[in-house]
């Protein structure tokens, strides 16, 4: 399926459902790019854009993996207020000033990329294309003696975030 000559999607490709929070991370919100990223159930989804009017900043809808660099946010339209949709898509390129890293704890598998990306829009939804880097989880095994003289083992994770020079 062909959403727009910037955007080709297989039907295969494996979904989420999302809610965002548009806006800069350090900024508490303010400013451009993405803020939070919130996953949820089919149902829930249905539920929440049933349930919440659009809300300044917050925006409903889909992320789906393209291929290895690449992930295509469909947002419904209907879930932005006016301003929102203004402000973060009246130009030709979405600007997102800060990385996101997406993904629950230990297991912050990716990083949305700063910059500007490509986005197209239909009467019903915004789609926009995201790059990101895939980040490295690094398990790290750790040994103590506890007072009674027993060997213990931990497990500790820890993200190795990549560099984003060269892309």
């Amino acid at each position: 399926m062909i959403l727009s000559p910037l955007i080709p999607v297989s039907s295969h490709e494996v979904t989420c459902y999302v809610e965002i929070t548009l806006g800069t991370p350090s900024r508490d919100c303010r400013g451009y790019g993405i803020c939070r990223l919130e996953q949820f159930t089919i149902g829930q989804y249905e539920n929440l854009k049933q349930v919440f009017p659009p809300a300044p900043n917050r925006a409903y809808g889909t992320l789906t993996r393209l291929d290895n660099r690449t992930l295509l946010l469909r947002l419904d339209r209907r879930s932005m207020t006016e301003k929102t949709y203004r402000k973060h898509f009246s130009g030709s390129r979405f600007r997102m000033d800060e990385p996101l890293q997406i993904g629950r704890p230990p297991n912050l598998t990716k990083t949305l990329l700063p910059g500007f990306h490509l986005f197209a829009v239909t009467p019903t939804e915004v789609l926009i294309t995201m790059s990101f880097r895939e980040n490295k989880v690094v398990t790290k095994r750790k040994s103590c003696r506890c007072a009674s003289g027993a060997a213990s083992e931990s497990t500790e994770s820890s993200i190795v975030l990549p560099s984003f020079t060269g892309i």
